[in-house]
């Protein structure tokens, strides 16, 4: 193997480490991303229990306030409206939150696929470096069979000479 070709095949080894560190930098990235993404779904579930838990109360409040007099029976019919546009922004928040499990459940697939390909391209270059050096030991095994020969070649000539 010529020494050009192992400069070559050194470069793209060192390129092939450049992509693996720039795709590991990635998957940091949306690592770092995900869990923000978990922290806010976390997040929206804590406020979704507590307006669930505010829509709770509201409606039994309004179900005691039907059972006074006609001039409550307006404010709980304001409440009972309130509740139901607390109700929808919950379901709303739900789905906001599904969506966003969604996108979080992408993105370890996305990561997982580039953990595997990382791991593919470590493994190649693992071959590649056995294959540099197996090359190697071959070329300084000919460079000697090649320095034998010009020896034999000059006690041939020397024997020859002496003839």
């Amino acid at each position: 193997m010529s020494a050009a070709a192992s400069k070559q095949q050194v470069a793209v080894l060192d390129q092939q480490e450049l992509i693996i560190a720039a795709q590991q930098e990635v998957i940091e990235k949306q690592q770092m991303t995900t869990e923000q993404l978990q922290v806010t779904c976390d997040n929206l579930r804590a406020t979704i229990k507590e307006l669930a838990a505010t829509v709770l109360k509201q409606q039994a409040t309004i179900g005691k306030q039907q059972t006074t007099a006609g001039k409550q029976q307006a404010t709980a019919d304001r409440q009972l409206a309130t509740a139901k546009t607390q109700q929808a922004t919950i379901k709303e928040q739900q789905a906001t939150t599904d969506k966003q499990l969604a996108t979080i459940k992408e993105q370890q697939a996305t990561t997982d696929s580039l953990q595997a390909t990382i791991k593919g391209l470590a493994a190649t270059m693992e071959q590649q470096k056995a294959t540099r050096k197996q090359r190697q030991s071959t070329t300084y095994m000919q460079e000697a069979t090649i320095k034998e020969q010009k020896a034999t070649n000059v006690k041939q000539q020397v024997t020859t000479d002496k003839q």
